[in-house]
């Protein structure tokens, strides 16, 4: 199997970069800073951040911080329980879901000096977090507090031997869009703003990863900082160099690489799956779950918003995947896609794609087993999409639509109030 090392080809100076972007703060009102990285499934955005801990872990003198991570631990389930754990995973090994596999805070003798200090869940006012699970804001807050009343001593009580300005607090938040919206908002107001208005504390910068940019306009929400704080990035297919070391680094013939490029358009888990054998780009055997886990995860993630849409259509993949995937995803379903169940063909001058109800019903089932959170995501646009196509049959209408709501997908009380109900 390859090794996430191999994914890291062609990425260190763009990691390099996302890391200055944190520590380029030149004035308070910047703070705290968040740079958004964004891109499709397979993109490596995950890796991208696995690679910006270990730098940030073999670089102390450079990248001086203390570093919290969901990287290593799978959302639990409860927004609370997933606070907690975003908020111990750089400094407590209590919980099982952490697998730690760069250290999340700098040793003692990396950053501090000859003299130790305890770490800091082993503080008082840290461990003295409260064992039931919190509710409502009112539980946020009381995380919060607690986690400020560990954090504050820990940072007092570090000698840096480089200037004090340079140490910041990150947090490194992986697919923070499938995270469910209370904890965005928790993050985004309690945690931030708790953090940002202590003067003791040195400044915060927050790295999340998400599938598509925020819109203008809603980076505010749940942030409420100013533009100057935001950052986005989108993230960038690999290059033929990097398929060439990648190549090299697997004993293949780098002559391959321009094919190899071509065929996974630079897309790091795209590139793993061929070269690990497991991706096939046309499929046509019995039954669609047997091919499932065969196709790359942006082809699994097309069929899954396909399987949601009737009609399938590519109005409805932009809206639940946004407007360049979709696009991708109906030219993939028509001209390539070979899944029993799924069928292509033109009528009245326009491209048509169905889906058959045991089809769907597997594509389905196995999206909502494998990616539930995503899946109810989906499900929710669709079904917003859904409303839209009734209450604005006409797709001009529609399209005109798009260009007074700036939200994707369309909110039904936003359309209510634009449009008299259609009879």
């Amino acid at each position: 199997m390859l090794t996430t090392d191999k994914k890291i080809f062609g990425r260190k100076i763009e990691a390099t970069s996302l890391l200055e972007k944190g520590w380029d703060i030149q004035h308070p009102r910047d703070c705290p800073r968040v740079v958004l990285l964004h891109g499709p499934p397979g993109s490596g955005k995950r890796t991208l951040l696995e690679l910006i801990s270990r730098q940030l872990w073999e670089e102390p003198g450079a990248y001086p911080a203390a570093l919290f991570s969901n990287l290593h631990f799978k959302y639990p389930g409860r927004v609370e329980t997933a606070a907690r754990i975003l908020l111990e995973s750089g400094i407590s090994p209590r919980f099982p879901q952490v697998r730690p596999t760069f250290p999340k805070l700098p040793a003692p003798e990396a950053i501090r000096g000859s003299r130790p200090l305890p770490p800091l869940y082993q503080q008082a006012e840290f461990a003295s977090l409260p064992e039931q699970e919190p509710t409502g804001s009112h539980g946020y807050e009381s995380l919060t507090r607690h986690f400020l009343d560990g954090l504050l001593p820990w940072v007092k009580s570090i000698p840096l031997p480089v200037p004090a300005a340079r140490f910041r607090i990150i947090f490194l938040l992986a697919d923070f869009d499938q995270f469910p919206a209370a904890f965005q908002t928790w993050v985004g107001t309690s945690l931030a703003r708790a953090l940002n208005q202590n003067v003791e504390l040195p400044p915060q910068v927050y790295l999340l990863s998400g599938m598509e940019s925020w819109e203008e306009g809603k980076q505010a929400d749940p942030w409420m900082l100013p533009p100057a704080a935001f950052t986005q990035s989108p993230i960038q297919p690999l290059g033929r160099e990097a398929c060439a070391e990648w190549l090299m680094a697997c004993g293949r013939p780098v002559e391959n690489a321009d094919h190899l490029l071509e065929e996974t358009d630079g897309m790091p888990g795209r590139i793993a799956e061929l070269l690990n054998g497991s991706f096939t780009p046309d499929i046509s055997t019995e039954d669609t779950t047997d091919n499932w886990d065969r196709l790359s995860a942006r082809q699994r993630r097309w069929l899954h918003a396909a399987a949601l849409l009737e009609p399938v259509s590519l109005e409805g993949l932009s809206v639940i995947l946004g407007r360049t995937e979709g696009s991708s995803a109906f030219d993939w379903l028509y001209r390539k896609a070979a899944l029993p169940g799924l069928s292509a063909f033109p009528l009245d001058g326009q491209s048509r794609i169905s889906i058959t109800e045991q089809a769907r019903r597997q594509i389905i089932e196995r999206s909502g087993q494998k990616v539930p959170i995503l899946h109810q995501s989906f499900k929710e646009r669709a079904r917003l999409h859904a409303e839209v196509r009734r209450k604005v049959p006409a797709a001009d209408a529609r399209a005109r639509l798009r260009q007074l709501v700036a939200l994707q997908p369309f909110v039904v009380s936003t359309i209510q109030e634009i449009l008299p109900p259609h009879e």
